[in-house]
């Protein structure tokens, strides 16, 4: 049976963790979770972008194999080109709640804003608007900005992105709905449910 790879996207603070462990639990995959860490790059270039890719598709495996990873937006449509197989799993949170997630959690690391003496290792991994010095502020666009983009992929590739919110990860209807998109048959699916905890505000709740 052939799977697609499928690399799972979304702002952080949203469920990436408990998306890609979903993943991994089914037959024969290997789906990992910010392969790359920091070294996946939001600002980089073709070549960089093309490489990250290649290293994916390339994953041995003899089920799914992917990568979940908010930083890999700017590399879907490199993704998409490069192989018929791949699949996008966007992860999408409310807004207001990856907001407060993303201030409970890094105080005082400021990925977005300009000031160095805020940033962390991780901060090449977001954008940076130069222009915006109020932490929720930049925020608020990261999240407006981050899924216009997904929108405007879907409309180039409805059949190979979807969007799942959240909460779907926390109950059987939903799991089955991300993995069939997935690829992964009915008969095949395991549901089990499963917990992640990242830091304060992750209220996600994915539990058995």
């Amino acid at each position: 049976m052939r799977l697609p790879v499928i690399l799972g996207i979304g702002t952080g603070r949203c469920g990436t963790l408990s998306l890609a462990t979903l993943l991994n639990a089914q037959e024969g995959a290997a789906v990992t979770h910010e392969r790359f860490s920091y070294e996946l790059k939001w600002e980089a270039t073709e070549s960089t972008r093309q490489a990250r890719v290649r290293d994916i598709i390339k994953s041995s495996g003899e089920g799914m194999i992917g990568d979940v990873h908010s930083a890999w937006l700017p590399y879907v449509e490199h993704a998409l080109a490069a192989s018929q197989d791949v699949k996008i799993i966007c992860l999408r949170r409310a807004r207001a709640a990856v907001i407060q997630s993303f201030l409970d959690w890094l105080d005082p690391v400021e990925h977005w804003t300009p000031a160095k003496e805020t940033k962390s290792l991780w901060s090449d991994c977001f954008p940076t608007y130069p222009d915006l010095h109020d932490r929720r502020e930049a925020l608020s666009r990261y999240w407006d900005a981050y899924y216009v983009r997904v929108s405007q992929l879907m409309r180039h590739y409805p059949r190979r992105i979807r969007v799942f919110n959240t909460q779907d990860l926390n109950a059987p209807p939903g799991i089955e709905r991300i993995l069939s998109f997935a690829g992964v048959p009915v008969e095949r699916q395991r549901i089990a449910v499963f917990h992640e905890h990242k830091g304060p505000g992750h209220e996600s709740r994915i539990e058995a």
